[in-house]
């Protein structure tokens, strides 16, 4: 009975064999369409953690975005583009001092912080008299004892063209704090 249906139908039976493999090809590729499309050249897909070479970075971006975590994105990618691969800011960042056009490295840690966190942030520092090294102005700055308009402009400058600090000891990378500077000044200045 098969062979008699296919050997009268034969244009049918290819018919529908195409259509079955053409579904099979497509369907998948049409359920993986990426989250954002025009990001795609900046996101490689994997579920390793260990770049395979040069060519891939992981970055992990944690605070006021849609979608926190770990990125794996190419090396020459910037903090920008890492926005876009995590679905852009939360209504609540803080976004002024970010350097978005700061490149990324393999092992970064991205915090943006959010207005309800720089509200906390200024209560605790306003109770425990530290300063935001990280959020600061020239004249908060200042008022750090030790630190006069030229360094406080130098760790402005480094912030801009570095990205946050990460801890306070971060501080000593600014041109003009070594050690003892450091020593003088860490109880006067917190990263949060």
């Amino acid at each position: 009975m098969l062979e008699e249906l296919v050997k009268n139908n034969k244009i049918t039976v290819f018919l529908i064999v195409v259509a079955v493999l053409g579904v099979g090809l497509i369907l998948p590729n049409l359920l993986n369409v990426p989250k954002n499309p025009t990001d795609i050249d900046n996101i490689l897909c994997s579920t390793s953690l260990e770049p395979a070479d040069d060519s891939e970075i992981y970055v992990d971006i944690s605070g006021a975005v849609k979608i926190p975590g770990v990125y794996r994105m190419r090396p020459s990618s910037r903090v920008i583009d890492l926005i876009s691969a995590c679905g852009g800011f939360h209504d609540s960042a803080r976004t002024d001092g970010l350097n978005l056009a700061q490149s990324l490295k393999d092992g970064d840690k991205i915090i943006v912080p959010s207005s309800a966190r720089a509200f906390l942030s200024d209560a605790a520092r306003l109770s425990s008299g530290k300063i935001n090294i990280n959020s600061a102005d020239q004249k908060a700055l200042e008022t750090i004892p030790g630190i006069g308009p030229g360094t406080a402009k130098k760790i402005i400058e480094y912030r801009s063209s570095k990205g946050i600090f990460h801890v306070p000891e971060d501080l000593k990378k600014v041109s003009g704090i070594g050690r003892s500077k450091y020593e003088k000044i860490k109880q006067y200045i917190d990263v949060y």
